[in-house]
């Protein structure tokens, strides 16, 4: 078997020996150049097609790598918009607490300031109707009749009912708020506003011999204990003079936004 082999091998050799040399002696050429005209398409189409896999492999790479960067970008994105979303909140607060203490300062009212934690909810899970909660109490100084404002100092309530850390707040639009105020009229008109629907404010039993008219400035009158005089509470933008010979009555619209409020101001004693 082992001089079979041998002798296989060295018949290998002498044939890979004679190839080589009549390929130097250019005698294999003919058959050469037939051999490679004939395995050339199937070497160009093995080409071509190796060259697609790999473009095709290169392409994916490449959106897969675009993909992951879009993600991380859309990520990136989201937080920023989240930390610009919060500092525009704080900056929001800041300015209110700053217009807050200009305003308190100014006037030198003791107050308490109370963020909103709740709206639309009562403080007693029995009551019906809804109210605003804020995060001050009786252990805070809040008692029931005191007047809340906002960094302005706009009256936009009064506090209702009061617990040990928190209290309601009834709007002055609310049916249930009740304010002495005064119209800022050549006749000082003074009445109690009262709410209607939860959108304006009406002053009831005003003599039809004082004039009164759209834009004229409604303020507290200070008749309520504890309840400061001259703070805005809203403008006249009606007058119905048609229903009663003796009396006329004027709606009155707030002017305050109660659906961005976040932080109040009581006013207390």
């Amino acid at each position: 078997m082992s001089r079979i082999r041998s002798k296989k091998i060295l018949i290998a050799v002498i044939v890979v020996i004679a190839l080589v040399l009549l390929h130097y002696a250019r005698v294999l050429k003919p058959v050469e150049g037939f051999i490679l005209s004939s395995t050339q398409p199937i070497s160009a189409k093995i080409y071509k097609f190796s060259s697609f896999v790999k473009d095709t492999y290169s392409h994916q790479v490449q959106a897969q790598d675009q993909s992951q960067k879009i993600k991380e970008l859309k990520k990136e994105v989201n937080s920023l918009t989240a930390q610009n979303a919060e500092l525009r909140n704080l900056r929001e607060e800041n300015q209110k607490l700053r217009e807050y203490l200009d305003f308190l300062k100014e006037k030198k009212y003791e107050h308490i300031l109370a963020n909103i934690v709740s709206q639309g909810v009562s403080i007693d899970p029995q009551e019906k109707n809804a109210h605003i909660v804020i995060d001050k109490g009786g252990n805070h100084g809040i008692e029931s009749g005191l007047l809340v404002v906002n960094e302005q100092g706009v009256a936009i309530g009064k506090i209702g009912r009061v617990k040990p850390e928190s209290a309601e707040l009834i709007l002055v639009t609310n049916n249930e708020a009740k304010l002495a105020c005064s119209i800022q009229n050549s006749d000082k008109t003074s009445g109690v506003v009262e709410g209607r629907l939860g959108l304006t404010m009406e002053m009831n039993l005003i003599p039809q011999s004082e004039k009164v008219s759209p834009g004229n400035m409604v303020v507290t009158s200070g008749l309520e204990k504890d309840i400061p005089r001259g703070l805005v509470v809203g403008k006249v933008i009606e007058v119905d003079n048609s229903k009663n010979e003796v009396w006329q009555q004027a709606t009155v619209e707030p002017l305050v936004d109660f659906d961005n409020l976040t932080v109040v101001s009581v006013l207390v004693p």
